[in-house]
């Protein structure tokens, strides 16, 4: 009986390793998920700065084409 009780206890602190084991690679997987998501955050603001940049020039773009016109007409 002491024998099965020595190695229930074995097992048991074998699984309680793993479980450890387990829940630290679990947090670790979070951290990777939290620095992932502010990277994308990043990538959606970045598009945005993109985005208005895009619009601006082409705002300009816009504006001297019909200065050139107006120019042209006169």
């Amino acid at each position: 009986m002491e024998k099965y009780e020595n190695d229930v206890r074995i097992q048991l602190q074998a699984m309680n390793a793993a479980i450890g084991k387990m829940t630290e690679d679990m947090n670790l997987l979070k951290g990777e998920l939290g620095q992932m998501k502010e990277k994308l955050n990043l990538i959606d603001v970045m598009k945005g700065q993109i985005a208005t940049l895009t619009g601006f020039m082409h705002s300009r773009l816009e504006s001297k084409s019909r200065k050139k016109k107006q120019k042209m007409v006169k």
